[in-house]
């Protein structure tokens, strides 16, 4: 064989190392990468879980029924409408 055929045959075996070391870091990178857009997409769902969570209570507390339970038991009594005083103002 001639320094040529060496010379050849070291460049491509250094070259093919480099490529099996460059694939498995960036394998490795991928899979690093792919677990934190799982974590992202799991803490995505939890937030909109308790959104619905969230928008369930101000539905309920929305309700004029509720709203009514909720003031009589802190005491309110509700005002008929005879006394109750209204005043517009012209612009």
């Amino acid at each position: 064989m001639t320094r040529w055929h060496i010379f050849l045959t070291y460049f491509f075996v250094v070259t093919i190392l480099f490529f099996v070391g460059l694939t498995a870091h960036l394998s490795k990178r991928y899979i690093n990468l792919e677990g934190q857009v799982r974590n992202i997409e799991m803490q995505q769902w939890e937030w909109i879980e308790e959104n619905k969570r969230l928008i369930a209570v101000i539905a309920k507390y929305s309700s004029a029924v509720e709203i009514e339970k909720k003031a009589v038991a802190h005491g309110l009594v509700k005002v008929p409408p005879e006394n109750v005083l209204q005043i517009y103002v012209k612009n």
